[in-house]
């Protein structure tokens, strides 16, 4: 019988603790293969912010893509509303034809709430539980809950041997955010996520949201999720917690800017012809150039695929390439968050980021004018929305 491991977790960040569980799970010989489970909706965070799904993950499967028999999956992303470990254990169990046999992989502390979890019944009906006995544990009395909960639930709850790494996932953000040393506590690939988009300094963008927005931007996340690589997935959480942020500063609402920021590339992975297809029907003959159809295309699914309404936004993504004339705040954010967002290494950028902290026109004019200078070094014409917004700024200017 085929013994499938399974371990879930948050992974906000994913940490050498994580790492260290992985391994000795693997090496207890208990298991064939184990599938690693970042959570979707964890119903233990519902009133804390937790980072997007794709930070999360692309921690996770560069961590573990060289480690043998493991496999990082999306089953818990993709699943609609809270994520609960039965119906994820249902989900794997589905996905196997031969006889499978499921083993849920934790740390021992958890078995002293394993009653309050969700049908913890029909859990354990479902799966054997392994959980790691870490040094310091008190394994007497691990054992002995163990014993009555094997006899209370006719479960299987097994003890392994695991190193322990005092690490707390709270700690290691609060740090990363305050500038202290932090990379020695997650594995290096998980290291280079996070330092090349810096996204837990912008923890306070997450927080910002209530938790109503919170959970529609975790929504319209999983519904963009299978039209994207994981790359331009990466920017498009980037973008939306840069697009927060100057939300906040310029009076903008906040989860207008959030999903505008996560749908302005939803088109960029596109075949050519269908990118083109939905570009045409958005009318805008200007921005059919197919490095710029993804703005037009991109406000069409926004509104036929994930049911977008809000003008504002869908603007918003159809102009976020060019800008124009006449545009809102929200347009302006969300042409600048693309631009500049912390994942960006273009050089020069700080003058843009700046100056967008108290002036939108004057990060856009910087902007527009730095785009206009290389396409002339280029040979290439500006595009004449581009004009258009330059022109209009200045002419403001000038009147002030």
């Amino acid at each position: 019988m085929l013994k499938i491991g399974i371990c879930g977790g948050t992974f906000d960040p994913f940490h050498n603790g994580h790492m260290a569980l992985i391994s000795a799970a693997l090496d207890s010989g208990r298991i064939d293969r184990l599938l690693v489970i970042p959570a979707g909706d964890p119903p233990h965070k519902q009133h804390e912010p937790v980072m997007p799904a794709i930070y999360r993950y692309e921690m996770t499967r560069k961590s573990l893509r060289d480690i043998p028999s493991t496999r990082v999956v999306d089953l818990e992303i993709l699943k609609e509303g809270r994520s609960y470990t039965l119906d994820t254990i249902r989900m794997v169990r589905a996905e196997y034809q031969e006889p499978t046999e499921i083993y849920l992989i934790y740390g021992s502390d958890i078995i002293y709430d394993l009653e309050k979890w969700h049908e913890p019944e029909a859990l354990l009906a479902e799966c054997t539980m392994l959980l790691a006995i870490r040094g310091g544990d008190d394994e007497k009395r691990v054992s002995k809950l163990a014993a009555r909960l094997n006899k209370k639930f006719n479960a299987k709850i097994e003890l392994f041997k695991a190193p322990k790494i005092e690490l707390s996932s709270t700690e290691i953000r609060e740090r990363i955010i305050a500038g202290k040393n932090w990379k020695k506590s997650v594995p290096g690939p998980a290291a280079a996520v996070i330092s090349d988009n810096k996204f837990y300094t912008l923890i306070s963008s997450l927080e910002m949201l209530n938790v109503e927005d919170r959970g529609k931007t975790g929504k319209l996340e999983r519904s963009i999720w299978p039209w994207l690589t994981h790359k331009r997935l990466l920017h498009s959480a980037n973008v939306m917690l840069y697009a927060i942020k100057l939300a906040n500063e310029h009076g903008v609402d906040l989860y207008q800017a959030a999903a505008a920021g996560l749908l302005h590339d939803c088109a960029k992975c596109l075949q050519h012809d269908q990118l083109m297809d939905y570009a045409a029907r958005a009318g805008d003959e200007q921005l059919l150039q197919e490095e710029l159809a993804h703005g037009p295309a991109g406000a069409v699914m926004a509104k036929e695929i994930f049911c977008i309404t809000d003008q504002e936004i869908l603007q918003s993504v159809h102009y976020h390439t060019t800008g124009r004339a006449g545009m809102t705040k929200l347009e302006k954010i969300i042409f600048l968050a693309d631009k500049i967002e912390l994942g960006r290494t273009y050089h020069d950028l700080d003058p843009i980021r700046e100056a967008a902290e108290t002036d939108l026109d004057q990060a856009m004019l910087i902007c527009l004018t730095e785009v206009e200078s290389f396409l002339r070094r280029s040979n290439r014409p500006s595009h004449p929305y581009s004009l258009d917004a330059i022109s209009e700024i200045r002419q403001k200017n000038k009147k002030e």
